[in-house]
């Protein structure tokens, strides 16, 4: 499905889902085959993607960030970063090396872009910017800086990695 320089999620011929740290050699569950399982990346030794969810009654997506050294039952809350609920669909998701996320939510008639890193708590995405004319698939991360389409015009972002000591 994806694949990284440290790190692949994949889906088994069961039809469940892995990520795995190449390090590591050995698979981790992420979800099973009868979840719509979205915009899965990997990076570093994190694998993040999309899942359906229900919040207040609407459908919404979550966003885990999942740490695939430590490789522990699906259950054990140390084995997420991040897990927050996503505030709409996703339509697109980054993921950094160091496990920091921010994506394109769909809700309503327009879209926001939230984030998931040091200047925010683990299930506490903050608002980066919000727009009717964000293009859905256009986020992209490069060198700690989310870019994006809003309109006709090029937006920008800083994502603020957490130290490697802050997380399992």
């Amino acid at each position: 499905m994806v694949a990284a320089k440290d790190a692949r999620v994949f889906r088994s011929r069961g039809g469940a889902y892995y990520g795995c740290l190449l390090t590591r050699g050995k698979p981790v569950f992420l979800a099973t085959r009868t979840l719509p399982f979205g915009t899965p990346r990997a990076a570093g030794p994190f694998a993040a993607f999309s899942l359906p969810a229900h919040h207040d009654g609407a459908l919404d997506d979550d966003v885990p960030a999942i740490v695939l050294s430590i490789g522990l039952c699906r259950s054990d809350a140390r084995r997420f970063k991040y897990n927050a609920a996503a505030g709409g669909r996703v339509s697109d998701l980054v993921l950094s090396r160091h496990g920091d996320i921010a994506w394109i939510a769909r809700q309503g008639g327009g879209y926001r872009i939230l984030k998931l890193d040091a200047t925010t708590g683990r299930d506490k995405p903050a608002t980066v910017a919000r727009s009717a004319t964000i293009a859905g698939r256009s986020l992209t991360l490069k060198r700690g800086r989310l870019r994006w389409r809003d309109g006709a015009t090029r937006r920008s972002a800083r994502l603020k990695p957490l130290p490697s000591t802050c997380h399992p």
